[in-house]
């Protein structure tokens, strides 16, 4: 009946991971969701700064006629 080996017995009780697979998964879990939204938010930066940019260029050229036109 007890046939069984130490190992057999063992194996019913989940393994903890160490502490060091458990960051090294937080860390890429982080990375995988903190990406692309540290890409968005500079894509929307670079993207309304250049909206102000042309904004600013469309003033300038406005005046720049109004000037030429007189």
């Amino acid at each position: 009946m007890h046939n069984e080996s130490l190992a057999d017995r063992q194996s019913d009780e989940p393994v903890k991971a160490s502490k060091l697979d458990r960051i090294k998964t937080a860390a890429l879990t982080t990375a995988i969701f903190a990406g692309p939204v540290v890409m968005g938010a500079g894509a929307m930066y670079v993207s309304t700064r250049n909206a102000k940019m042309a904004l600013e260029t469309a003033k300038l050229n406005l005046e720049a006629a109004k000037l030429n036109k007189s």
